[in-house]
């Protein structure tokens, strides 16, 4: 019977704004702590939460810890000690329960956080020390993350979304805890890249709908028919993070 545990810490962070986006900022948007409150707050929603759910409920067997799940939106950066506060509850959560079979984490991917330049990353890289090298590790992330190729080498498998404005959130987390689901079963041993574009680009043209970025994504798409790649997932970036991560990139599972 696999044992997960899923955590949410997701901002959008605008390095130019002068409003912090502090803990009263998540705690009047998403702030939740274990099952039921995660039930409460996202079953039956279109979110990566929601997806979680509804891929457990079909999963009787597995059970899940629901650690701190928090999102704001979008707004100037997180403060430090705010930071500090949401990431060492998720990761002693991790280090307190367990032992665990594998790890969900929902970010955003442009998050940005005072005194820190990568703060994506750094939540990730004390998740990873805390559950250790072996136990899988899947993330899903916004279509306007800004990305450190170095993200790779600490997930298991991860995924973005498709989609702008963003309709397969539910979607996305699906897709990497039905990967989870086949690397726990011994089927898939995913290999991953991020690669990025050296260019900041303009949010405005980032709609999937028509245009540039629903160009980029059909090709991505087409990309997937070759059975030996899981996921492609272009993205576009958030101009307004100023981080050394920022910009388009394109990750690929296989």
């Amino acid at each position: 019977m696999p044992h997960i545990a899923i955590a949410r810490f997701s901002h959008e962070g605008n390095s130019f704004s002068p409003v912090a986006t502090d803990l009263a900022a998540f705690g009047s948007n998403e702030w939740a702590l274990g099952a039921e409150e995660a039930a409460a707050a996202y079953r039956g929603t279109a979110t990566e939460i929601g997806g979680a759910l509804a891929f457990l409920d079909l999963r009787p067997d597995w059970s899940a810890a629901f650690l701190r799940l928090a999102g704001a939106s979008p707004a100037g950066p997180v403060p430090r000690a705010d930071f500090e506060q949401i990431t060492t509850e998720i990761v002693d959560g991790l280090r307190n329960g367990g032992p665990w079979d594998g790890v969900y984490l929902s970010l955003h991917g442009a998050m940005v956080a005072e005194e820190l330049e990568l703060a994506d990353y750094e939540v990730i890289r004390r998740v990873r020390a805390a559950i250790g090298p072996s136990v899988p590790l899947v993330v899903s992330f916004d279509l306007h993350a800004n990305l450190d190729p170095r993200i790779a080498e600490l997930v298991t498998f991860a995924a973005g979304y498709k989609t702008h404005p963003h309709v397969d959130q539910r979607e996305t987390a699906l897709r990497v805890l039905g990967a989870l689901e086949q690397v726990l079963a011994g089927r898939l041993r995913p290999v991953g890249h991020i690669a990025k574009l050296d260019a900041i680009l303009p949010s405005i043209n980032m709609r999937t709908l028509e245009g540039p970025m629903a160009e980029l994504e059909a090709y991505a798409r087409g990309l997937e028919f070759d059975s030996r790649i899981l996921d492609v997932s272009p993205f576009g970036g958030f101009s307004y993070g100023d981080s050394p991560a920022g910009g388009a990139a394109a990750m690929v599972f296989v």
